[in-house]
Parts: structure tokens; sequence; C-alpha cells
């Protein structure tokens, strides 16, 4: 188990907790942007909401809850996806505004 992680505010003696920590990597290949929010594993259940063959975006879950998204070419969807992997969001929620 992880331990919380808080940061001081400007008033004394005030802790705040932070945001849970998202997993993150990004590669360039080529021309296309390849990036990773969360951690996803073989054993996850993958939706595949956009691929031109080009670009793609896929989303992972978990026990029914978003843990990772992975994109080529799509910075913003994958990075607006961090806010709902630390939540863990029902992936229905994902999918269906994404399609």
């Amino acid at each position: 188990m992880t331990r919380p992680r808080f940061r001081r505010t400007l008033s004394p003696g005030n802790l705040v907790p932070l945001e849970p920590e998202v997993p993150y990597f990004w590669s360039d290949q080529y021309d296309v942007k390849i990036q990773s929010l969360g951690d996803p594993t073989a054993a996850d259940t993958v939706h595949v909401v956009e691929d031109d063959g080009r670009r793609f975006l896929a989303y992972y879950a978990r026990d029914g809850r978003l843990c990772a998204a992975v994109g080529g070419g799509r910075p913003r969807p994958v990075m607006q996806a961090r806010t709902k992997i630390a939540a863990s969001v029902p992936i229905d929620e994902v999918v269906t505004t994404a399609v």
C-alpha cells in the first residue's frame, strides 16, 4: 500500500493531500507521439475508440473502471484522461463520451 502524499499550504501546519500520481510516458516515433497514462496490463480490457491507421486512442479497463489510456498522435484526449484515471471512473462513462 502506498502512503498518501501531501503538500504544505501557506498556513503553517496545514497539509493538503496531493492528487494520486498517474504513471506516464511518451515516445516520439518519427512524426507520431505515442503516450501512455496509467498502468495497462495484458489482462485489462481494451476499448479502441479511434484508429484511422495513423492515429489511435485506446482506453484500458480493470474491474469495469478506467485504469489507462494509450494514444498515438492524440495527445489531447490522452492527457485529458489523467484525472479520470486517478478517479477510477467507470469505463462506460469514458467510452460513451469518446464516441
